[in-house]
């Protein structure tokens, strides 16, 4: 799997809050003034890959947890959110399913006209103490088939 510094969103990081991407995807300047946003509808699909390093907190039976694939027109993520997608899970869902180790695939949707020039991540985050640690990154359907996490922690790629 391919990934470097403008694919990463999230490097090891603690979610504690609702917050989004550290980092963003820049999809570019529109090649025209006043044309669409780079089009990423074309070639490969596309998805967003989290990594989860360390399980969620799910001590009080209440926590909920959702990632949400978003676009900016700021590359802080800070205003003007489009929302492309959302994928939840419920406390008892996030117990079974988003263990230390786990990889998510977020799909990328086919293009829409909402999406727009930066793309990132959101982490919703609701309940007593919701928490966990993730490294995420935008890759490609087939690229991300490779990747491999070994218990020593090391990643290949």
């Amino acid at each position: 799997m391919i990934i470097d510094a403008l694919t990463f969103l999230w490097n090891a990081a603690a979610l504690t809050a609702t917050a989004v991407s550290t980092n963003c995807y820049d999809t570019g300047a529109p090649p025209v003034t006043g044309a669409p946003v780079n089009d990423l509808g074309t070639g490969k699909a596309m998805c967003f890959a989290i990594a989860i390093t360390t399980a969620p907190n799910c001590a009080t039976g209440d926590e909920t947890y959702e990632f949400d694939i978003i676009s900016s027109t700021v590359g802080d993520l800070s205003t003007n959110l489009a929302y492309i997608a959302k994928y939840s899970w419920t406390n008892a869902q996030a117990l079974a399913s988003l263990l230390a180790g786990t990889l998510l695939i977020l799909p990328f949707p086919p293009m829409n006209s909402q999406v727009q020039r930066f793309l990132g991540l959101k982490y919703v985050a609701a309940g007593t103490g919701p928490s966990m640690t993730v490294t995420a990154w935008i890759t490609t359907m087939d690229m991300v088939q490779t990747y491999r996490a070994l218990g020593s922690a090391i990643i290949v790629l």
